[in-house]
């Protein structure tokens, strides 16, 4: 068992023994199989108990996907079941997550990249870091994350986050989060945005956005190769 299987496996039994919840059927089984080392078996029962809502089945199989056991290693699919445990509260360490996210965006998960862009810009798991928030939201952004492009549409409009106030960049990346189904950001923002630029500072951002866009495209035909 890796370090990191280590860790969570500790964290899980410290969580369960103070906690005690309530057990639906599949989890009981999953971990006798996981205890008999049987992780196909494991696996097994605790995806379709994850899947009806269970937070430690969903915890289990996070780390199952995690570390490859009985199934393909997958951090994404960890990180997606690791979340949904913890937005029920089963996990409350923001530093524990934030090993998850940089794991799976170590990956190329743009899901975690935007996330870490997120708990660095609010200081949760980390301390307060500006940079890392942009660089996160950025990465995340220029491989196609519709999110994390209305983040910096945002920042670069408002001058915030550590960013210089920049309204062609910010148009370009909120016309780019559109692209990429973000309603959040260009409902709101957009408008704004286009209003106070100038019909040349219009053309220029719109350029922009167009360059910008075959530049993620490209990103992303890349990593899928």
């Amino acid at each position: 068992m890796s370090k990191a299987a280590a860790y969570l496996y500790f964290s899980f039994f410290l969580f369960t023994a103070v906690n005690v919840p309530a057990l639906s059927a599949g989890y009981p089984e999953g971990r006798l199989a996981y205890e008999k080392r049987d992780y196909r078996k494991a696996f097994s029962e605790f995806k379709p108990d994850a899947e009806r809502g269970t937070a430690l089945s969903q915890t289990m199989l996070g780390l199952l996907y995690q570390e490859g056991l009985g199934v393909k290693k997958n951090c994404g699919e960890a990180l997606r079941w690791m979340k949904s445990a913890s937005l029920k509260g089963e996990q409350k360490d923001d530093k524990q997550a934030m090993e998850w996210y940089l794991r799976a965006a170590g990956t190329g998960d743009t899901e975690a990249m935007f996330m870490l862009g997120l708990k660095y810009g609010a200081g949760e798991g980390a301390p307060q870091d500006n940079d890392k928030s942009f660089k996160w939201y950025s990465r995340a952004a220029w491989f196609g994350h519709g999110d994390a492009a209305g983040m910096l549409g945002m920042m670069f409009g408002r001058g915030v986050g550590g960013v210089k106030k920049d309204p062609v960049l910010s148009y370009a990346w909120l016309k780019i989060a559109g692209r990429y189904n973000s309603t959040s950001a260009t409902k709101g923002e957009l408008p704004d945005v286009k209003k106070k630029l100038a019909p040349p500072q219009l053309d220029a951002a719109e350029k922009k956005a167009a360059e910008m866009l075959k530049t993620i495209e490209a990103n992303i035909k890349r990593r899928a190769e």
